[in-house]
């Protein structure tokens, strides 16, 4: 008897009502963040208005930030925030009592106010009272205290900053900064390491520390030329090399370092920590350190004193340790003595010190684990129900989100080997032409797209099931496959 075969489509909700997932974050005193609709949210104290809300009330949790739904990236400095726009333009507000917002006064600011007029801003980096900026040039600015000379600009005397953002220089081959705390680090396009500012526990790495020590210009530290990344905190300093490995210098009163000692003397020169060749990204807060491998497991080391390493004790840790073992992040924020970061589904979570609402979890309790902050916006899956009317039995496969208008093709999509491990092949039929390939979590977040749809690499996904969804010039094709 011929089976009859009914395919019936339902739209549910996942997640609860919210907001969209996150994209990118800073911390400090407090946590600014921008989700991937563009829009930017603050949480935690603000007395000086650095939240940007328009007035002075602290924020228990994220919340927006007018309405713009342009910024393209943000930084944050000690109570104070930089941000720039998809337009290039340069936007500040919060402390300004040393120039940090950049707008020739010393007024503090309560919303994001428009610095000067240029379009050609391309990365910011606050550190503690200043900021260092790239423009698309690969020129060097750079504006607000410089009484260590962490401006880069020369000395300027006591009490003194530079008002609005001023060229470090005349060099265009910048390629990444790093604003700490009075201290600022650099990176050249030929991969050369630079530092400038305050040195009283040897952070710049030239060998030298103690009072009146500093360096008012960028000054060449070493001969090496494979420098990737750099970051600093307090009174440290670390880098990345483009092998993989891992660097640090300046004060280990914490263990901060990660080198697995505790000292009063400080590291005067760049040293490798431990023999990795697989560190990504390193952030440093005030004594403590995040950083990601490249298989985005998430690392703390140093001060722990309010949970801010997120193992889940207050224990601090002078060498590098794994901590939510089984999750995997893409980015990492450190703040004072908090911490925020994003994992692989976009999802935010914060750990650490919450005295003045830095976890945005609505308390004030400190969590040395970490919490969850928000969730994902709704989006309307498809749920594609097969029913066999025959014998009553069901299947149900769930699909990534598609606009309601497009057509669902029926054409076979062939994807070995399934489950993949490292790289995912699609054989497509022959008359059809792409025009995006997507790839999202069984959950619904995107994880990828790209315009050829030959093959995926995976070998940074997650174990899991995912979903592809192919636009094409007729309409959408789907599948879904394994990540071993």
């Amino acid at each position: 008897m011929k089976k009859i075969i009914l395919i019936i489509i339902l739209f549910i909700q996942t997640y609860h009502s919210g907001a969209q997932c996150w994209r990118s974050m800073t911390a400090a005193h407090h946590s600014v963040a921008i989700k991937t609709n563009g829009t930017l949210w603050s949480w935690g104290r603000n007395n000086y208005g650095g939240l940007g809300h328009g007035n002075y009330l602290d924020s228990p949790v994220p919340e927006q930030i007018g309405t713009d739904n342009d910024w393209k990236m943000v930084s944050m400095g000690q109570v104070f925030v930089t941000a720039i726009r998809n337009d290039g333009s340069l936007w500040a507000w919060g402390l300004n009592n040393e120039s940090q917002v950049g707008d020739g006064t010393l007024t503090n600011k309560n919303a994001p106010v428009h610095i000067g007029t240029d379009t050609d801003w391309a990365f910011i980096s606050s550190g503690g009272s200043h900021t260092l900026a790239l423009k698309t040039n690969g020129t060097l600015w750079a504006w607000g205290s410089s009484f260590h000379g962490q401006c880069g600009t020369g000395p300027i005397g006591l009490n003194a900053s530079v008002t609005v953002p001023t060229q470090v220089g005349n060099d265009n081959d910048w390629k990444f900064i790093a604003g700490t705390h009075e201290q600022s680090l650099a990176i050249k396009n030929n991969g050369t390491l630079w530092t400038w500012g305050e040195n009283l526990y040897g952070q710049l790495g030239n060998g030298l520390w103690g009072n009146n020590l500093d360096v008012y210009y960028p000054t060449q530290i070493g001969n090496d030329t494979d420098w990737a990344y750099v970051a600093g905190n307090l009174n440290s300093s670390f880098a990345l090399k483009s092998n993989g490995t891992l660097w640090a210098w300046g004060a280990n009163d914490y263990g901060q370092l990660g080198n697995g000692t505790v000292s009063a003397m400080p590291t005067l020169v760049p040293t490798q920590i431990g023999t990795d060749t697989d560190w990504q990204q390193i952030e440093a807060a005030f004594i403590n350190v995040l950083a990601l491998k490249t298989d985005h497991t998430l690392w703390t080391w140093g001060s722990n004193s309010f949970g801010q390493l997120g193992d889940g004790t207050f224990t601090d840790k002078s060498t590098p340790a794994q901590v939510a073992v089984g999750s995997h992040f893409k980015t990492i924020a450190a703040g004072t003595n908090h911490s925020v970061v994003i994992r692989d589904d976009n999802t935010l979570m914060t750990f650490g010190r919450n005295t003045q609402y830095e976890l945005g979890n609505g308390t004030l309790t400190n969590s040395s684990s970490m919490l969850s902050i928000g969730i994902c916006e709704p989006f309307q899956e498809e749920q594609v129900r097969i029913e066999n009317l025959k014998d009553g039995s069901i299947e149900a496969i769930n699909y990534s989100p598609t606009l309601l208008n497009d057509k669902v093709l029926t054409a076979q999509v062939t994807l070995y080997p399934d489950p993949a491990i490292n790289k995912l092949n699609i054989d497509l039929p022959q008359d059809v032409k792409v025009q995006m390939l997507s790839v999202y979590s069984f959950l619904g977040h995107l994880i990828k797209k790209q315009s050829d749809a030959a093959a995926i690499d995976v070998s940074s996904f997650s174990k899991g099931l995912y979903l592809i969804e192919v636009q094409t010039n007729e309409g959408v094709l789907r599948a879904k496959f394994t990540k071993e």
